[in-house]
């Protein structure tokens, strides 16, 4: 079993993902909701990340924060930003879902992460 990229949203606004544009391209930060399933299933869990720019980090947090649920690009490219999001799913597989799950939490923030069980 595999992971797909099966929607993507940007949680601050609503225009779809495809028609924002943040003010500033290298100085900016959003949070991301994935939709993440099982690929060829119409099945997701939801999935966080926060995607910024360092200089976005340097304003906002001068002091040293953990990275989980973080990506860090240069500029606002949303072609670059999925792309770099499917390629690290292509690495996510396992026996099942749960496995799936462990794998792409590495880096994401999954919706049922502080439920107690990590079985969807």
């Amino acid at each position: 079993m595999r992971a797909e990229l099966k929607a993507m949203v940007i949680l601050e606004v609503t225009p779809p993902v495809e028609q924002f544009r943040p003010e500033n391209g290298v100085d900016f930060g959003i949070s991301l909701r994935l939709d993440i399933g099982p690929a060829g299933e119409n099945a997701s869990d939801a999935f966080e990340l926060f995607v910024c720019t360092p200089d976005h980090l340097n304003r906002e947090w001068p002091e040293p924060i953990w990275g989980r649920g973080l990506l860090i690009v240069q500029d606002f490219d949303l072609p670059t930003i999925r792309s770099v999001i499917e390629r690290y799913l292509a690495t996510c597989h396992g026996a099942d879902w749960p496995e799936v799950v462990a794998h792409v939490s590495r880096v994401a923030i999954w919706e049922f992460d502080n439920y107690g069980s990590r079985t969807p």
